[in-house]
């Protein structure tokens, strides 16, 4: 802060040392009061020292100038310097005279300014003029804009520096030429009206006009003209000429950008930091039913429900930090009450300071878009639908075209290599002697066994017959056996009750357990997985597991990469299928931490009938077996003619079997077995309509006594073996073994002490 005593000696010492200029020199305090009045003041001003010591400087300044000078005194003790600075002063007399004033603070050794210091040298009227035409020379030499003279005709008088940078030529170019060299041909007739406004003594302000520089290209400018008057007499004009190109660009620019604003589909809406409406486009009419003059200077709240006014304090908040908000979801209120909603991208408003002094508004109505967005989302899950029931139609096609093969396969193919086997072994039986004979045919039963395994694994590859035969829980126990051949070990856990599944949704759910396990052997790193089965009323749930390297399901999904552990398409067609089932399929997974793929399907619980679940007749219904006699009496059962030929010369051949009967069909054999009474059936597995496990299951119930020996094409599939047990057979043979083993089967029968 200023110190208001009066200046130091040292300072004066140096002040004085100044004297010898003949100038005054006055020392005044911070407030202003006069500390130091020498001689040269005295004469200046026509006061005495006695009379100005202690007084104020203000004195010597007359009223029209006091705050000019309050001015100068102010930045003075900002610490400031003034150089050469005109003011008027009053001297003793009441005279007033003009004075050029150097100026500066008068500061102690710690730098605080403690007063002022005054040299003030008075100048006589051409003195002065001098000064200010040279000034004024200097101010048009300096100045930015052009500043030009010319005569009444239009000929160049003056050319400053800002005209060469504006025009491109130099003064030397420009004196004693027209100044209709900067005009373009179009606007010559401009300078004809300048020139007459000009003899006329009128001053033209901001006229926006188009001049031409020197290399040929435009520029806009605004001039300002005046005439130049001397001894009254007009004799020429001054013209400033500024270069508004930029501005003009600007005010084009922003004649554009309101264009769009006005012409936008959209509402934009431009307000204030309290929410006060501020523009108001066509647009913004249409959509909230509010004409411009009716919402400007309304507050913004009046189109927002009341339960979303938070809302506008989050958006104005924000705005203020300067941050723009985009594709912000909302709803807002017409003026008939309809609420609509809404997309808003608010962005912040500043001045040419950068301050935030407002907020722009865009707002998209999104009725037509969620009505569409709607309407397509019906048809595409339409779509959606018909194709993924198109897709399940499609698998289950290609289902049960496999099983077709399959079971041509199984019926056709495999019985007659079963045939062929039969006859070699007649043949063999034949040809004991025949030592070379027996050889071939030994070679060709060997070609006969590799074709029917062939056949065997080809038919289990297309549909394996396990899955229509006992059900999914038993395929599953069958597929992790399956999995072995590729060094996969599966642990299967599953429910204790069994359940019976329309033969779809069976195939359906193994075929999806199958490609995830082959999933995991592909990408999982790892050769062991889990799966699960467990169902309750409220649905089935069968999951597959392991702990090998997983995957981000997110990228997976995204990705085209078959290389990804996803095998994208793979999971689509299952998830897909699932859906179409009404179920669904979850994938949990992580790098590094393995993959859970849980299927979910809705069901209604149907448990498998007890395999003797018909009722046992009373022993009174049965009829009794007569004594053991000779032979053996058998009934054939096989669906297929040819294995039954074969079969048929196979036991012809022992004398102590006799055939009383041949069936095709499981309900034909329970007949037969009520009429005949034999005491062995050979029963064949699959057969249409009832197949042999069924029948078994009849047979042995009615008739206990009755021996049943079961013959399959798959005979060593344990899920067949223990079938066939349970329904009460006493054993299970391949049909290619028949040759060997069924008579041994037959013989080693142990029998009640009657048969037939």
């Amino acid at each position: 802060m200023p110190n208001e005593s009066a200046p130091q000696t040292s300072d004066r010492g140096v002040l004085l040392s100044t004297a010898s200029t003949g100038d005054p020199i006055i020392l005044i305090t911070v407030t202003g009061n006069i500390t130091s009045w020498h001689t040269e003041a005295e004469r200046q001003y026509g006061y005495g020292a006695e009379e100005m010591i202690g007084q104020s400087i203000l004195r010597l300044v007359p009223e029209e100038h006091l705050d000019e000078y309050q001015r100068v005194v102010a930045t003075l003790l900002r610490g400031e310097r003034i150089e050469h600075y005109h003011m008027v002063r009053r001297r003793n007399d009441g005279s007033e005279i003009s004075v050029l004033l150097t100026m500066s603070p008068v500061c102690d050794a710690s730098g605080q300014i403690i007063g002022l210091s005054s040299i003030e040298r008075q100048v006589t009227t051409e003195e002065r003029a001098a000064h200010t035409q040279a000034y004024l020379a200097a101010v048009v030499t300096s100045s930015d804009d052009a500043i030009i003279t010319k005569t009444l005709t239009g000929l160049v008088t003056t050319w400053n520096h800002g005209a060469e940078r504006l025009f491109g030529y130099t003064a030397t170019e420009m004196l004693g030429q027209s100044i209709r060299r900067l005009i373009p041909d179009d606007r010559q007739s401009e300078e004809d009206h300048i020139l007459d406004a000009i003899r006329s003594g009128k001053r033209l302000e901001h006229y926006h006009t188009v001049r031409r520089r020197k290399d040929g290209t435009f520029v806009d400018v605004a001039l300002t003209v005046s005439p130049v008057i001397v001894d009254g007499t007009i004799v020429g004009a001054s013209k400033v000429a500024r270069n508004i190109t930029k501005q003009q660009q600007s005010a084009r620019a922003n004649a554009y950008l309101a264009a769009i604003v006005t012409s936008s589909d959209d509402p934009i809406v431009s307000k204030t930091l309290d929410g006060i409406v501020t523009s108001w486009n066509p647009a913004a009419e249409r959509v909230f039913g509010y004409t411009a003059i009716e919402m400007i200077s309304q507050s913004i709240l009046l189109i927002i429900p009341p339960d979303r006014h938070h809302e506008e304090a989050f958006i104005l908040g924000a705005i203020r930090e300067g941050r723009r908000i985009e594709h912000y979801e909302t709803i807002r209120r017409r003026k008939d009450g309809q609420l609509i909603p809404v997309s808003l991208s608010i962005s912040p408003v500043r001045d040419e300071s950068g301050q935030v002094i407002g907020a722009s508004k865009i707002v998209r109505d999104l009725s037509k878009l969620e009505r569409l967005v709607s309407q397509r989302t019906v048809e595409l899950e339409r779509s959606r639908d018909q194709l993924r029931s198109l897709a399940t139609q499609l698998n289950l096609a290609e289902q049960r075209e496999r099983k077709k093969l399959a079971a041509e396969l199984h019926d056709h193919l495999q019985q007659l290599l079963v045939l062929g086997k039969l006859k070699l072994a007649q043949g063999k039986r034949l040809s004991m002697d025949n030592t070379a004979c027996l050889a071939v045919l030994n070679a060709t039963d060997e070609v006969l066994m590799n074709a029917l395994q062939y056949t065997r694994s080809l038919v289990t590859e297309l549909s394996p017959p396990i899955l229509r035969e006992h059900g999914l829980a038993a395929s599953l126990k069958w597929l992790a056996e399956y999995m072995r051949r590729y060094d996969m070990e599966i642990t299967v856990i599953l429910a204790e009750e069994e359940l019976a599944l329309p033969e779809d949704q069976a195939i359906l759910l193994f075929q999806s357990v199958r490609e995830l396990l082959i999933n995991v052997r592909k990408h999982a790193g790892t050769d062991a997985a889990r799966v699960r089965m467990e169902w309750d009323v409220d649905g089935l749930e069968i999951e597959v597991s392991d702990e090998g390297l997983g995957f981000d399901p997110m990228m997976a999904s995204s990705s085209t990469d078959a290389a990804l552990p996803s095998s994208r398409f793979g999971l689509l067609s299952i998830r897909e299928r699932m859906a179409a089932l009404g179920g669904a399929l979850v994938i949990t997974s992580a790098p590094k931490l393995g993959t859970t793929a849980v299927l979910t399907l809705p069901l209604v619980k149907v448990p498998f009938p007890e395999l003797r679940s018909e009722l046992v007749p009373p022993a009174s219904a049965r009829r009794p077996r007569s004594p053991k006699a000779e032979k053996i009496t058998v009934l054939l059962v096989d669906d297929h003619v040819m294995v039954r030929q074969g079969l048929r010369t196979i036991l012809e051949a022992y004398s102590d079997v006799t055939l009383v009967g041949e069936a095709s069909d499981g309900e034909t054999a329970i007949g037969l077995v009520r009429e005949q009474q034999p005491a062995v059936v050979i029963m064949d597995i699959n057969m249409p309509g009832m197949d042999g496990i069924e029948a078994t299951s009849r047979i042995v119930a009615e008739f206990p006594g009755i021996a049943v020996i079961g013959l399959s094409v798959n005979g060593t599939d344990p899920h067949n073996q223990n079938a066939m047990k349970q329904a009460g057979a006493r054993c299970l043979l391949t049909k290619e073994a028949a040759a060997d083993e069924l008579y041994k089967a037959i013989s080693s029968l142990e029998f009640p002490s009657a048969h037939t």
